[in-house]
């Protein structure tokens, strides 16, 4: 009787919809526009991991499934890098830890449910925190690559580096409506955590198909 609540079935949306951007590819384009953004700095595709974590997170809501998701994509790469194995994985526990902040939290719609506050307010409430914590492990990364120099790059031109970032946002731009429909459809009102995940999960679903 206790878990006998319509909001609790927002958690398996948000999971099922990582695990379909997972299996259509559609999660590719997140992590190339997160390597695009960071290509311009030393140990770029950790920060991209980093990043990718956080977009994980705010679809997911889970930092196990984050941390499935984006361990499948980056932690090789991260090791040809020149990355330690375990220090990779480090990288990716950490950066997926933030899907306990980042909306939508799977841990705040219990927590919502259980207390009885509006899953929303906890989302904004805790938004800012989880990308503080986003930033600061982005950051640590930067400062442990350049003393260890595990990753080299950071190369190119604000020229080059703007061309890449406009390709890989023209390739996949329609990844972010995902998230967008997630983040204007709970934080305008308009839809509940549950709806939000339900016609997440059915674009997902569409985009795999026709993209």
């Amino acid at each position: 009787t206790g878990i006998d609540a319509f909001a609790l079935t927002a958690i398996p949306l948000f999971i099922l919809t990582g695990d379909v951007l997972v299996r259509t590819g559609l999660s590719r384009k997140f992590l190339d526009v997160a390597e695009a953004l960071t290509c311009f700095t030393k140990g770029g595709f950790g920060s991209a991991t980093v990043l990718v974590c956080g977009m994980f997170a705010a679809i997911s809501g889970s930092d196990a499934a984050g941390a499935a998701a984006v361990g499948r994509m980056t932690i090789a790469r991260l090791v040809e890098a020149g990355y330690p194995r375990p220090y990779a994985c480090a990288l990716v526990a950490a950066g997926a830890c933030t899907g306990i902040l980042i909306p939508p939290s799977i841990a705040y719609i219990i927590i919502g449910l259980v207390l009885g506050v509006s899953a929303s307010t906890l989302f904004l409430a805790a938004l800012i925190p989880g990308l503080c914590i986003l930033f600061a492990i982005l950051i640590t990364n930067l400062v442990v690559n350049r003393i260890y120099a595990y990753e080299g790059g950071g190369n190119l031109t604000f020229r080059e580096w703007l061309a890449n970032l406009g390709r890989s946002l023209k390739s996949g731009w329609y990844a972010f409506i995902v998230p967008g429909i997630i983040f204007y459809g709970i934080f305008s009102g308009r839809l509940t955590p549950t709806e939000a995940g339900a016609t997440a999960v059915v674009v997902t679903i569409l985009m795999g198909f026709l993209l």
